[in-house]
């Protein structure tokens, strides 16, 4: 990494010291009441990447100044509290999806405002609304009395833990193992254990790894990770869980969206005119607007003519003018969309039964008494279908699990 030469402010002399300071004071007071006409926080110069930018360039008063506005904005801590769910994550992955196979603002849109929902429902966070959302195998987050219903699985109140559900991530926890297999017949008994093993298993110092559930934690429970989950790999970020089969779900329910308007004839990409800035327009405004932040502050300080701020401020209001775009109608839009879904769910379906069926072979090779109990349920059960009725017992069983 090269830097320009850097005036050493600290040790060069007091009239160094105060140039820092009155730079540095510059760029800052600027800086602040340029944010004053933003709405919401923001970084005027930038953010860190910016700042080592400016320190690179041999600009030391920028690059503390594009500092400290940071942090008095709260630009990068704010980024910080948006991407701390994986719901938030996934919009921000629908939009750049969009983006990147060339889709119009508006199904872009749509694609990014519908991937938080396809993550929540496909990863089972979220169930049946008319039941409050509860998944298959979790207790209610608004239950009812204990002597309504001692499981837990009831909801007092269906509609908002429905939308608790969608906000916080809360999948609640799972149910005793009895009633458990009542909604997920798939999960065996040793699954359930270690599942549960995973859950509650807590960092040392910066994590955790844990060879028997073949799972890790890492700093603060932040971030954890099992490969063997609920028959399946799965990553949990801020206690919200994404499954293998989920990932796949919604990559294809991106693919397919993308795919399906790619095939849409031109006359149904431009059946709709509307007016608006384009996302490279606006990251080419918001980039500009920052030069010409610099450039503002720079003008006090007699290193910028007032010609050239005018120009950068010019450049990025007409960068910001709305022009004419061509899209899709919305329905054509939000059918295409919801299309992608429905390939999503049918491979999340797909994939999920191969991860149960390699489950369950798993289980029949390595504890083959727990697959007799898991399969047959009683051990009398269990003879007859194996054809051993004179058995005794579990373990006399085991050499018929494979015939």
């Amino acid at each position: 990494m090269r830097f320009a030469n850097i005036t050493n402010y600290l040790s060069n002399s007091a009239q160094a010291l105060n140039k820092f300071g009155k730079e540095f004071g510059t760029y800052l007071g600027e800086g602040l009441n340029i944010g004053r006409t933003a709405t919401g926080p923001r970084a005027v110069y930038g953010g860190v990447k910016e700042a080592v930018g400016y320190a690179k360039q041999g600009n030391l008063p920028l690059a503390a100044a594009t500092g400290a506005l940071d942090v008095l904005t709260d630009a990068s801590r704010g980024t910080y509290w948006f991407l701390n769910h994986t719901l938030a994550v996934g919009r921000n992955v629908g939009r750049a999806a969009g983006e990147r196979m060339g889709l119009d603002p508006v199904t872009t849109d749509l694609l990014g405002r519908s991937t938080p929902f396809a993550i929540a429902a496909l990863g089972g966070v979220i169930g049946n609304p008319l039941t409050g959302g509860r998944p298959a195998g979790y207790k209610s987050i608004l239950p009812v009395s204990k002597e309504e219903d001692p499981t837990g699985r009831t909801s007092s109140n269906p509609m908002a833990e429905s939308v608790l559900r969608y906000f916080t991530g809360r999948r609640g926890d799972p149910l005793p193992y009895s009633t458990f297999k009542e909604e997920r017949p798939e999960i065996a008994y040793p699954t359930y254990s270690s599942y549960l093993r995973y859950k509650h298993m807590k960092p040392d110092g910066l994590g955790k790894i844990d060879p028997q559930t073949q799972s890790f934690v890492g700093p603060l429970g932040i971030i954890r990770g099992t490969a063997q989950g609920l028959n399946e790999p799965e990553i949990q970020y801020f206690g919200f869980p994404v499954t293998a089969s989920t990932a796949i779900g919604t990559a294809t329910a991106l693919g397919t969206t993308g795919a399906l308007y790619k095939a849409l004839p031109e006359s149904m990409k431009q059946a709709r005119t509307t007016m608006g800035t384009t996302v490279p327009m606006q990251r080419a405004a918001a980039e500009v607007s920052r030069e010409a932040a610099v450039a503002k502050a720079g003008e006090k300080l007699g290193k910028v003519t007032p010609r050239a701020v005018e120009d950068l401020q010019s450049i990025a209001k007409q960068l910001r003018k709305p022009e004419v775009i061509k899209t899709p109608g919305v329905g054509t839009s939000a059918g295409i969309v919801l299309a992608g879904l429905g390939a999503g769910y049918l491979a999340k379906k797909a994939s999920q039964g191969a991860f149960n069926k390699r489950a369950e072979e798993q289980l029949k090779q390595q504890q083959p008494v727990e697959y007799l109990k898991h399969k047959y349920g009683s051990f009398q059960s269990a003879s007859e279908a194996v054809q051993q009725p004179q058995a005794r017992s579990w373990q006399e069983l085991t050499p018929y699990v494979n015939q």
